[in-house]
């Protein structure tokens, strides 16, 4: 019987007991049960993005397309390499962060301000959407912006 991989499906849960933690003023943690998330590489995926680019701030996103979650993020690293991700639709997109602040900012019409710039990854026939299925690599894909 096989009891790890894929296939085993083994349920794992975090569990901690009340008090498994005091502050130095004396409060103790209630107990706490949560699932664990087990990633196995062959149900999943990784996407690598190499960013060519003369921006000294940026951020390089990865979103998932039907959510438009951010699943992963680089912030003035020239790549970005997402491991385990669900199959699915993605997006990339890099954020000009032009006042280096860690996240996209909108523009302010009393400060005379244009929203960051905002450019996303299109493949050579023009499509924004990455698919990646279970067990695939995509990349490294060369993102200039």
């Amino acid at each position: 019987k096989k009891m790890f991989g894929p296939n085993a499906n083994p349920s794992l849960i975090l569990m901690m007991k009340r008090g498994f933690a005091i502050s130095v003023d004396g409060d103790s943690t209630r107990a706490i049960s949560n699932p664990v998330t087990i990633y196995w590489p062959e149900e999943n995926g990784v996407i690598t993005v190499q960013a060519n680019t003369r921006n000294k701030n940026y951020i390089l996103q990865l979103i998932e397309k039907s959510s438009l979650k951010v699943i992963a993020q680089a912030i003035n690293t020239p790549k970005l390499n997402a491991k385990n991700i669900s199959p699915s639709d993605y997006y990339i997109r890099a954020i000009l962060d032009v006042n280096a602040n860690g996240r996209w900012d909108p523009g302010n019409i009393y400060k005379d301000t244009e929203p960051e710039k905002v450019v996303y990854y299109k493949a050579a026939d023009g499509t924004r959407a990455i698919p990646v299925r279970a067990n695939w690599e995509v990349g490294p894909l060369q993102f200039s912006f």
